[in-house]
């Protein structure tokens, strides 16, 4: 997983050479983006939390109109699939993204695993 750097974008030589991420265990980059990849089982369901963290805890600078891609990548033969906020016209089959856009830090985008394997998906949220 990947976070903003804890200094922020003015970091100062020094904090630049410390590296701290603004979520432990995470990649610093220097950008005001999240990304997160990870398996979602048959049948289960995932939330992000846009921006990070959630709400009062977000390590993103930018907290309005933030955007959201989602992908699922290849690699079930295309049995994998998932549906975007429980919308049963937002299906994603391995191979396809959706955009989100206009989205607040804090809100949260669920979601689920609906085909006949697991689905791996990527998440990139940016300014």
């Amino acid at each position: 997983m990947l976070s903003p750097l804890a200094a922020g974008k003015g970091a100062s030589a020094e904090e630049e050479k410390a590296d701290v991420p603004a979520l432990l265990e995470t990649i610093p980059i220097h950008a005001d983006f999240v990304m997160a990849a990870g398996i979602i089982g048959e049948g289960k369901r995932f939330e992000w939390v846009v921006g990070g963290e959630g709400d009062e805890k977000s390590v993103v600078k930018s907290r309005m109109d933030r955007k959201v891609y989602t992908h699922v990548p290849m690699t079930k033969d295309g049995k994998s699939k998932i549906r975007l906020d429980g919308r049963e016209d937002s299906v994603l089959g391995e191979g396809d993204g959706a955009f989100v856009s206009s989205v607040q830090a804090g809100d949260v985008l669920g979601f689920e695993s609906i085909g006949e394997e697991e689905a791996e998906v990527v998440i990139l949220d940016s300014d």
